[in-house]
């Protein structure tokens, strides 16, 4: 009997080893380990960033750290996806500046885009011309996208060229950004004031136009750069989905959806106008 446990001791023994080796395997930790392995992080002269990598996968808020050398230790963050949008803009201040590169971190919140592809830039402004430099961008993939988004935009589009005041009503945020014409009026309204002038300026527009054609891929604010030459009015302006009406004027129509998908601003315009300043 004595004989037969100790032959059987070194096969029970060859076992556990083997068990302990396939848990540690399958231990989820392990395999969180293993794939967290991802690309080497970006680096420049002036800049490191850590988190996050390249390829990888974010939700919002996201932390965006690593080491920067830029003028007064303030170190710019955007994201934006893969259309260009800007889906946050904000800033880091690092632990110093000027003889080395210092950490720096800060946790990004980020409106949810419709698809899944992004950005994450991390520059600096020049102190001689405000000028964007030392620029990294890291490839990432949103995790929380949502997919409603284009069908927000397709209801405040379609509502704007049946002229569905009830609908557009619906579509709005409590308060709403309005412009018209850069200056005219009014600022930051309650949703159901910025209805009301949007409706009477719009009815009382010369050539009032009866449908508009929105340009996802951003070419009006391509047209004002071309024409006018103003890249602050460009980079303004790129934040919106814009569309140009069908009436004489050219009238246009700008907006942006907040974080719910309500338009938080909006904006019209004349295109001549608006393409000339």
């Amino acid at each position: 009997m004595k004989k037969i446990f100790w032959l059987l001791l070194p096969a029970a023994i060859l076992v556990a080893g083997c068990g302990v080796k396939n848990n540690t395997l399958k231990n989820p930790e392990n395999q969180k380990n293993v794939a967290t392995q991802l690309a080497p992080a970006l680096t420049s002269e002036k800049l490191d960033i850590d988190s996050p990598r390249t390829g990888q996968k974010i939700t919002s808020p996201v932390k965006v750290s690593g080491n920067s050398n830029f003028f007064e230790a303030n170190t710019l963050i955007r994201i934006k996806d893969e259309k260009g949008g800007i889906l946050a803009a904000t800033f880091a201040t690092a632990q110093g500046w000027m003889d080395k590169k210092y950490p720096f971190s800060a946790p990004v919140s980020y409106r949810k885009p419709a698809s899944e592809k992004g950005i994450i830039e991390v520059y600096d402004l020049s102190p001689k011309d405000g000028k964007e430099t030392n620029k990294l961008s890291v490839p990432v993939v949103f995790s929380d996208l949502d997919k409603n988004w284009a069908l927000y935009s397709a209801d405040f589009e379609n509502a704007i060229n049946t002229q569905s005041y009830p609908d557009i009503k619906k579509l709005l945020a409590p308060k709403v950004n309005l412009v018209f014409e850069a200056t005219e009026c009014c600022g930051l309204i309650s949703g159901d004031a910025a209805l009301k002038k949007a409706q009477d300026y719009i009815v009382k527009m010369y050539d009032p136009a009866k449908s508009f054609n929105f340009f996802q891929e951003q070419a009006t604010v391509k047209s004002i750069q071309a024409k006018s030459g103003d890249k602050e009015q460009a980079d303004y302006f790129k934040n919106y989905i814009l569309g140009i009406g069908n009436n004489a004027g050219g009238t246009v129509v700008g907006y942006r959806l907040d974080k719910n998908g309500k338009i938080s601003d909006w904006y019209i315009s004349v295109a001549s106008d608006l393409l000339t300043r």
